[in-house]
């Protein structure tokens, strides 16, 4: 059996987006801060320093802090590869839902690496423990997939429950994604039992799913009675008991508006690069350069496939997929936003609220996917479409990057200024 290649697909296609321009990057936003803490108080001080306002997140810090040292250079490249194991652990968690449908399920996790509306790659000590945290509790919606498919609660299930936790604990941005365990079940309960009414398959469901909803709620009640933070409190409790009518409407915009910014203004931002494109600068030559580059060999790339084995589960999107995907996108959009609205945070294209972005990414990317999937069977027309979508979110990509080599520069020229200035300086 021929070997499947698209791990290192993947991989290639983050070191071309977020790679091209990394020895060049520095330290940025809350890497300073926590790379500070690392040179003055060693690893263990900066580990108690991030977990003052997530006790758990500072123990995903300790090995890589660690190991990696303070080389700018090599916390990028780990952010890269960090970024890779996320994006792989996305497309194992599709493919564990919808084994079928290895080809549609790749390409959407090809979008998903270069998803446009989350441009902070490049703060490297933050988000490469951001990737691995979400990496990680999609394992552990793996591990739940198969104790679901026991039917009965396992100590895979428990497992599962007790990563999620941890995971959740570190980064609340993952709470909302739990609304995806009971649709998950219904599926399987409906593959397995067909013969079963709706309202049948519904009490099973709940069923199953209690010892995941009771862990839940619990970690919902801890975080919002019980823990204390720093930076993120819990504002809507109080909100809703002065006036519960107008906090649930403001819940509604908000909701409205994650929805239109997950979907709409991530990828229209695509665009905004060709708006100042001059060909004079080496900066837009070298976006220029990718975005063709890319575009031609998404083409190619997306011919030879359809000619493979992946085009009779790509050219034929069986309604189940359709449906579920759908269901599962619109859950997310609106049930993603909750911890940032309880902090009252919201979601936004610029920086630093599109770090938001994180938990919205799978369902904006397939919903994007979802809209491309009525020309798939023109391949004339969907492999033009897919691939312009494609290259202009990677190429935007570079050019956030080359924005944040800017910042670089600056920041560099700032510190020699100081220490030229004032030369006692320590």
């Amino acid at each position: 059996m021929k070997k499947d290649l698209f791990p290192l697909l993947v991989l290639a296609v983050c070191f071309c987006a977020y790679g091209l321009l990394a020895p060049y990057l520095g330290f940025y936003w809350d890497d300073l801060p926590y790379m500070w803490f690392k040179h003055t108080n060693g690893t263990i001080g900066a580990v108690r320093a991030i977990a003052l306002d997530r006790p758990l997140l500072g123990f995903f810090y300790l090995i890589p802090m660690s190991l990696l040292g303070e080389s700018p250079l090599v916390w990028q490249i780990f952010a890269i590869l960090c970024r890779w194991i996320f994006t792989l652990s996305v497309f194992r968690f599709l493919m564990d839902i919808f084994p079928k449908n290895r080809g549609a399920n790749k390409l959407i996790v090809l979008l998903f690496a270069v998803f446009p509306g989350f441009t902070q790659q490049y703060i490297a000590v933050i988000y490469s423990h951001a990737f691995l945290i979400f990496a990680l509790y999609f394992f552990s919606l793996h591990l739940f997939i198969r104790a679901v498919g026991q039917e009965r609660f396992s100590w895979l299930g428990l497992i599962s429950i007790l990563i999620a936790l941890i995971c959740m604990a570190a980064t609340e941005y993952l709470v909302g994604l739990e609304v995806l365990r009971p649709l998950i079940i219904f599926l399987m309960t409906s593959r397995k039992n067909q013969a079963l009414t709706f309202k049948r398959k519904a009490l099973k469901t709940l069923q199953i799913w209690l010892p995941y909803l009771a862990a839940g709620l619990g970690f919902v009640f801890y975080r919002t009675f019980l823990a204390s933070s720093v930076l993120y409190k819990v504002q809507q409790v109080d909100n809703f008991f002065l006036s519960p009518l107008s906090t649930l409407v403001n819940l509604l915009t908000v909701t409205a508006h994650n929805i239109y910014t997950a979907v709409i203004s991530a990828w229209v931002q695509i665009v905004h690069p060709l708006s100042s494109l001059d060909l004079s600068s080496l900066a837009s030559k070298l976006y220029f350069t990718i975005l063709m580059f890319v575009f031609i060999v998404s083409i190619v790339w997306i011919h030879h496939f359809q000619k493979r084995g992946e085009s009779a589960s790509l050219l034929s999107l069986d309604r189940e997929y359709v449906i579920s995907l759908a269901i599962g996108s619109v859950f997310i959009l609106v049930f993603a936003g909750l911890p940032f609205w309880a902090a009252n945070l919201k979601l936004d294209t610029n920086f630093p609220d599109d770090r938001f972005f994180l938990p919205f990414m799978l369902a904006s990317v397939a919903v994007v996917f979802l809209v491309l999937a009525p020309t798939i069977q023109r391949k004339w027309l969907f492999a033009p479409l897919f691939s312009a979508i494609f290259a202009l979110s990677l190429s935007y990509q570079v050019y956030q990057a080359n924005n944040y080599r800017l910042d670089w520069e600056r920041f560099i020229d700032l510190m020699s200024q100081i220490t030229w200035r004032v030369p006692s300086l320590e």
